[in-house]
């Protein structure tokens, strides 16, 4: 038996409860978590295994309150390591840091090394991660890394859906990889805007980087992961002058908050928004008014292959 622990967040939660209704081969497992009053945490497993388990996977989310979930993980693979000698793989919905992952400027920090140097300290065997901004964020591990794509997910879900799409867009050039990756799947072109960032605060300009006349072109505009929503608007006003047919948003990792969806929802020439349950994605229930189709991809079959595969 496969057994399963969900740590830190309700996403990593939702994550669990999804696989653990696909299948019979894992066991979800608790555990309790006491913080004390100067925030000190103790864990406590709340079952004794009667038989050794084969594997212990763990999913670790930690989109809020990265440090205290850090110091859970670690609690949490303490125990597990000084009760049961079986492997113990962790799967990371979303890497945090994943975007600061190089020195382009002098005296800045460079968070994934950091983050993942505390990932990397713990008897984790192996990890398995999604999409990463960056392939070199590998090379911090000293583990094995397994890496799942959400892609093929999107082109079932837009050939589902009946989207016809003529280029994948990304809005810079960091996500051009990905976004050729996608075109190629879809068996379309691919495009991106170079962004030029001028200071840390975020804000940018944009140039001509653009190869092809997207005029009367059906659109889907690509990006890894959406935080303000500032680079997804300036890339959408791009398009619009370009006078392109039709834009559709597809997002891996979104933490839009709804005042941009209802902003981008009077647009008319956005036609849908894809995104996964990999990062905070608005519930659709609060999108009702939205104009456009707004369409929650869930990617918990991808860890469940990989877990009877694995």
């Amino acid at each position: 038996m496969k057994y399963l622990y969900s740590v830190a967040d309700t996403n990593s939660f939702t994550l669990a409860d999804d696989l653990i209704q696909k299948t019979q081969v894992i066991q979800l497992e608790k555990y309790q978590k006491f913080v004390f009053d100067n925030n000190n945490m103790l864990l406590k497993l709340v079952n004794k295994f009667s038989k050794p388990p084969e594997k212990i996977i763990i999913i670790f989310s930690s989109v809020k309150n990265i440090g205290d979930s850090l110091i859970e993980l670690g609690l949490l693979v303490d125990i597990l390591r000084r009760e049961y000698s079986c492997d113990i793989e962790c799967f990371i919905p979303y890497l945090q840091y994943c975007r600061s992952n190089r020195l382009n400027d002098d005296m800045i920090s460079l968070g994934a090394k950091v983050y993942i140097s505390f990932l990397k300290s713990l008897p984790i065997k192996k990890y398995i991660l999604f999409d990463l901004h960056a392939p070199e964020l590998v090379g911090f591990f000293e583990q094995p890394v397994y890496q799942l794509s959400t892609l093929p997910l999107f082109h079932n879900s837009f050939t589902k859906r009946k989207i016809s799409l003529d280029y994948v867009v990304s809005p810079d050039g960091g996500g051009y990889d990905i976004s050729s990756k996608l075109a190629s799947i879809l068996n379309i072109k691919s495009d991106f805007f170079t962004k030029i960032r001028r200071d840390h605060s975020g804000k940018f300009v944009t140039d001509d980087a653009k190869k092809h006349n997207l005029r009367g072109k059906k659109i889907l505009l690509l990006d890894d992961e959406i935080n303000s929503g500032e680079t997804l608007l300036v890339a959408i006003e791009r398009l619009l002058n370009e006078d392109v047919e039709e834009i559709h948003i597809a997002i891996i990792y979104s933490f839009v908050k709804e005042s941009i969806l209802d902003k981008i929802s009077k647009i008319k020439t956005i036609k849908s928004f894809t995104t996964t349950n990999l990062g905070i994605p608005i519930c659709p229930t609060n999108v009702l008014n939205l104009n456009f189709d707004y369409h929650i991809i869930d990617c918990s079959e991808l860890l469940l292959q990989y877990i009877l595969q694995h």
